[in-house]
C-alpha cells in the first residue's frame, strides 16, 4: 500500500541574491525555474533528498515524499535536477589535505513540469502505469469436435487438437526511487486478485480472479544520496466471460456437450472449485 504525504522541509536553508530565475520554452513543459539555495554542508544530502523526493517503506506501507513544488504563483512545476557546489572559505577535514571542507554548500535547483519530471526515466519519485496487449496459446479439448459433417464426420484426435490465441492484457505498475520494498512483492507471485481491483490513474477495473501477478522486476541503484530501488510489478489480465461475471484464471476451456460452443468453467474436486491460482491481497504491494 502506498500513501502520499504533503511536501515539507526538515532542514533550514536560505535563498541567495538573484534567485529565483524563471524561463519559458516551446518544448514539453513550457515553464520552468531555477533557485539558488544555501545550507550547512552537513545538511546538504538531506536537503537534496527533500528537494528531489523519496519513498520510505515501513510495515508494508510505502510513504511517498513528492518532489518540492516551485511556488504558489506558478503551479505544476517541481524539482527535476539539483547541483551542489561549495561556498565560503576552504578548510580540510581532520587536517587531511586530500579532502576540502566547507561550512556551507550552494544548492542549484531546477524546476520543470510535474508530468515531465514524474514520467522521466531519471525521476526519483514517480509512479508509472502501462497497459499493453498480451496473449496466450491454448490447446482446445477435442471432445465432440469433428472434421467434416454428417456421415463423413471424422472425430478429431488429440494429435490434431486445434489451438487458439487467447487475447489478454499486461498491466505494469512501476515506482521509481524507493528506499526499500515490501516482502509481499515476492510472496504473491503466481496468485490472483481475490477482490475487484482498480487502477485509479488509468480508470480501469479488473474483476475477481482476472489479474495474475507475474512477479516484480527490481533494479538497485547506488547514488550519492544512498541506495534506491526501481520496482516494476507485472500483472496479466485474462477474462473469458462477460465483464460483470468474469471467467478469470481459474476457468478452463471445454467443449459443450453438443460440440457447438467453447465454454470456460471451473475444474472441481466433485464438490468445490479447485484453485489452481490461489488468492492474494494485492493492496499489500501497490496502490489499488
Amino acid at each position: 500500500m502506498f500513501t502520499v504525504v504533503p511536501h515539507r522541509f526538515s532542514v533550514p536553508f536560505e535563498e541567495m541574491d538573484g534567485s529565483p530565475t524563471e524561463f519559458v520554452t516551446r518544448s514539453w513543459g513550457g515553464t520552468g525555474a531555477r533557485r539558488t539555495l544555501k545550507c550547512l554542508t552537513s545538511n546538504r544530502v538531506q536537503l537534496v533528498n527533500e528537494l528531489l523526493g523519496y519513498v520510505d517503506y515501513y510495515g508494508g506501507t510505502a510513504t511517498i515524499h513528492p518532489p518540492a513544488p516551485y511556488g504558489p504563483d506558478i503551479l505544476n512545476i517541481v524539482v527535476s535536477d539539483v547541483a551542489i557546489k561549495p561556498f565560503g572559505k576552504m578548510g580540510q577535514i581532520s587536517n587531511d589535505t586530500r579532502f576540502a571542507d566547507y561550512d556551507y554548500s550552494i544548492i542549484e535547483v531546477t524546476f520543470e513540469a510535474a508530468d515531465k519530471v514524474l514520467s522521466s526515466v531519471y525521476g526519483y519519485v514517480s509512479i508509472l502505469e502501462t497497459i499493453r496487449p498480451a496473449s496466450e496459446f491454448i490447446t482446445l479439448p477435442t471432445k465432440e469436435l469433428y472434421w467434416g459433417v454428417g456421415g463423413a464426420a471424422e472425430a478429431i484426435d488429440a494429435f490434431d487438437a486445434p489451438g487458439k490465441i487467447n487475447k489478454m492484457l499486461e498491466w505494469t505498475y512501476e515506482i521509481r526511487g524507493a528506499s526499500a520494498y515490501p516482502v509481499e512483492i515476492w510472496k504473491h507471485i503466481g496468485k490472483v486478485n481475490y477482490a475487484v481491483t482498480t487502477s485509479a490513474s488509468l480508470g480501469v477495473t479488473f474483476g475477481i480472479e482476472t489479474l495474475l501477478y507475474a512477479g516484480p522486476i527490481v533494479e538497485k541503484e547506488i547514488t550519492l544520496s544512498g541506495t534506491i530501488y526501481n520496482i516494476t510489478l507485472r500483472f496479466i489480465y485474462k477474462n473469458n466471460g462477460p465483464i460483470g461475471t468474469p471467467y478469470g484464471w481459474n476457468y478452463f476451456p471445454r467443449i459443450s456437450a453438443a460440440g457447438s460452443t467453447i465454454t470456460f468453467e471451473n475444474i472441481t474436486d466433485g464438490t468445490n472449485p479447485k484453485l489452481f491460482y490461489p488468492y492474494a491481497d494485492f493492496t499489500e504491494i501497490f496502490v489499488p
